[in-house]
């Protein structure tokens, strides 16, 4: 296998976002490309930037408490689209650090990419779903990796409750 620590670093970055809820598709700060930069840059943190209402949530990176500018988190982006140059807020060093921490090449990003946010789920649990994607896109980027199905290779781990147990006096 190509890259062994960083296939086994990026697998459990995703599944830890898949894990906590913060792998999220359309949100250039918590889709899979995101959550890897985020996972190799420890300063970095994920964020509720504004609740848009029930169903939509937008996200931010900060440092220290600080959320960073809306447009850190899409320099990445508009690189691996191929047309920076139409976004002025668009800086190559930044979206270049982001894309090297990774330990990805461009073209790599842009497959990990195109399978989170193409992935047309069928299931209840979308993300999954597209975490798969993403693993087989990962599995095939490093080469000599067992294709087992995801499935089979993570699960979303169960949220274990504590039951309160109430001490019971016998009465004599």
């Amino acid at each position: 296998m190509e890259r062994e620590e960083l296939f086994a670093k990026s697998v459990s970055i995703l599944v830890q976002a898949y894990q906590n809820d913060t792998l999220i598709a359309g949100d250039c700060a918590a889709c899979a490309v995101g959550n890897l930069i985020m996972g190799n840059n420890c300063d970095l943190k994920l964020v509720v930037k504004e609740k848009v209402n029930n169903w939509w949530t937008i996200y931010n990176w900060a440092v220290n408490g600080e959320q960073l500018h809306k447009s850190v988190k899409h320099q990445w982006m508009w690189k691996i689209s191929g047309i920076p140059q139409l976004f002025p807020e668009y800086d190559e060093v930044v979206a270049q650090q982001q894309i090297d921490s990774t330990g990805y090449t461009l073209a790599e990003l842009q497959r990990i990419e195109h399978a989170f946010e193409h992935c047309r789920p069928s299931t209840e649990d979308a993300m999954f779903e597209r975490l798969e994607a993403v693993y087989n896109v990962l599995c095939s980027i490093h080469g000599g990796v067992d294709m087992t199905k995801a499935s089979e290779v993570f699960v979303k781990a169960p949220v274990i409750v504590e039951e309160k147990k109430e001490e019971v006096a016998l009465v004599a």
